[in-house]
């Protein structure tokens, strides 16, 4: 595995996703899903929820999200952010909220998601926004990390209990 240098990638912005962007960030649902360390899921009920919320994602236009891919100069992707605006639980003023991010596995630990992240909250308050926001699994340890260090801390927590159901 090559070492990748944060000067030797770029990050852009996408406007109307292309097949080749569209394949490489479905590609990236096993490694979201991977995360989760959910017990009370199957991996595949984990792949599906993710493909539907990238589908989900990237069906929308284009003024109202923001997609944003890191590639090298070799134009090889290697990972991706995704955000759009959600409203604060608390004071429902919009915020930014980062809704997806990937790194392929050569490309991890090498700057790409921090490099995203600071795109994302550089795109965000050029545009005004206050707050940046995005949930993450409570057992992606290395993601928890990452936003720790770049300044996130919890708000909310979801937490969640596997019941079993009573015969009707």
């Amino acid at each position: 595995m090559t070492d990748i240098d944060a000067s030797e990638f770029t990050i852009r912005e996408v406007g109307e996703v292309g097949d080749g962007e569209r394949s490489f960030i479905f590609s990236l649902s096993q490694r979201l899903a991977g995360v989760a360390g959910l017990a009370w899921y199957t991996d595949e009920a984990l792949i599906d929820f993710q493909n539907r919320y990238i589908a989900s994602f990237l069906a929308k236009q284009p003024e109202d999200r923001l997609l944003l891919i890191a590639e090298d100069g070799k134009g090889t992707r290697l990972g991706f952010a995704g955000a759009e605006e959600r409203p604060d639980e608390v004071t429902d003023e919009p915020t930014a909220h980062l809704s997806l991010l990937a790194v392929a596995k050569n490309a991890e630990g090498k700057g790409v998601a921090r490099a995203l992240v600071k795109a994302f909250e550089a795109a965000a308050a050029e545009q005004g926004y206050r707050l940046a926001n995005l949930a993450v699994f409570a057992n992606n340890v290395r993601g928890r990390a990452l936003y720790e260090r770049l300044g996130y801390a919890d708000d909310t927590i979801t937490m969640a209990k596997p019941l079993t159901p009573r015969p009707e």
